[in-house]
């Protein structure tokens, strides 16, 4: 992908950030009309970012606009922010609670938001995919690059569903209380066409293999974590400073500027970032799913060894989700059986990109998370609630995951 121009519908005539020529409207206040062919684009990137602030990250959300600003846009790339405030958290910045769209422009003021308003849309539920979906198609329209990457700001709780207490998947809208289950997800990414480089999920505990998965066909990387980040999330001023300032950069090195800097703004601290290559994710699924199989084939004679390998692994935040790598790595190490070294021995070269695998970049600071390696699975504890992981994208086409783990807990 990387390629808008044939796809996208636009009304807009290019001009630069400034206005248009002579006394005509500028970018900022001409209409748009869907449908309607445009000429190619001539910026590089638009960076979209969708920033549901509409519960307790709002001052968070404060912050993220403000180090945007102190980059901007520029002629080459524009960054294009739908931002949802809530009552009662941060007053500042006029305390607004609505949701609005603004282009960002630069300015010195870590302080107060100064972009210009685009539109103000009242109060939307940024927890529906259809509002995800429009913004996508929105953004694209108005703003078409040749390349286009969409970042989702908010809580995130992995593949989880609200069937599992306290847990939900992406983007939680406090007001409409409402958030996105991994099928909504997927479908908010869905904007007719509309092709993203590049999707970095600002949210917790996101990265692993069922939300890569579910989300596979709608970008060509994604860049995300397997623990729960601060709050202050992406280090937007640092990404944002190179990307403007080598703009022709692909979708894969914008991807690793994310992992580079995320992991560097927070030194010393329990923090991951990876990024993925969605393209090859089906072939790693496939490896987990015959691992899977032969796991089965060793219960319930080898479930201890099991149970050790599951609490030994690398764990996160929710205590179900450990890392992929390390957990198999220590199945490898425990359980002799050849069909099981086998199978452990594809999964681990199945997983880095160096041996084929999507993992393209990780980074991880150097406590806590030292066994990290880029992708996390759902491994729950007896007693745990696997309602929801059967209508996963993963789970219908590789069953044999979830086929363990309803073995494994049962203790057969």
């Amino acid at each position: 992908m990387g390629k808008h121009a044939l796809l996208l519908a636009v009304a807009l005539l290019l001009v630069s950030l400034t206005g248009g020529c002579g006394d005509g409207p500028s970018i900022l206040q001409r209409p748009f009309a869907r449908g309607a062919a445009g000429p190619s684009p001539t910026r590089q990137w638009t960076f979209m970012v969708y920033m549901d602030a509409d519960g307790d990250l709002e001052e968070a959300g404060i912050l993220n606009m403000n180090q945007m600003e102190s980059v901007g846009s520029t002629d080459q790339v524009s960054i294009v922010v739908q931002f949802d405030r809530t009552p009662g958290f941060d007053p500042s910045n006029d305390d607004w609670t609505e949701a609005r769209r603004y282009l960002i422009t630069r300015d010195d003021d870590p302080e107060h938001i100064s972009s210009p308003v685009l539109e103000n849309l009242g109060e939307v539920d940024m927890g529906q995919p259809e509002t995800l979906r429009e913004f996508i198609a929105w953004a694209a329209a108005r703003f078409p690059a040749e390349r286009l990457v969409l970042v989702v700001w908010n809580h995130g709780a992995g593949w989880r569903t609200r069937a599992a207490a306290g847990t939900r998947g992406i983007i939680f809208d406090d007001t409409s209380d409402s958030f996105l289950t991994m099928a909504a997800f997927n479908q908010g990414l869905d904007a007719p066409s509309v092709s993203l480089d590049l999707i970095a999920m600002d949210a917790s505990l996101m990265a692993m293999l069922e939300v890569a998965y579910e989300v596979r066909l709608r970008a060509d990387y994604l860049a995300f974590s397997e623990e729960s980040p601060p709050a202050r999330g992406y280090p937007y001023d640092r990404i944002l400073a190179r990307l403007v300032a080598a703009p022709t950069i692909g979708a894969e090195e914008l991807g690793r500027i994310f992992v580079e800097e995320f992991v560097a703004a927070y030194p010393g601290q329990a923090v991951t970032q990876s990024l993925v290559r969605t393209a090859r994710l089906e072939e790693l699924a496939g490896r987990v799913a015959a691992l899977a199989v032969a796991l089965q084939d060793v219960l319930p004679a080898r479930q201890a060894a099991l149970d050790q390998a599951r609490a030994d692994s690398q764990g996160y935040a929710s205590r179900d989700y450990h890392d992929l790598f390390d957990f198999t790595a220590r199945v490898q190490a425990a359980i002799s059986d050849p069909e099981v070294q086998a199978a452990a021995a594809a999964v681990l070269t199945g997983i880095p990109a160096a041996s084929g695998g999507p993992v393209v970049a990780e980074a991880h600071g150097p406590v806590g998370v030292e066994n990290s390696h880029g992708l996390s699975i759902f491994l729950p504890e007896p007693g745990q609630s696997l309602a929801g992981y059967a209508n996963l994208a993963f789970s219908q086409d590789f069953p044999q995951w979830h086929a363990l783990l309803r073995q494994w807990l049962d203790g057969e």
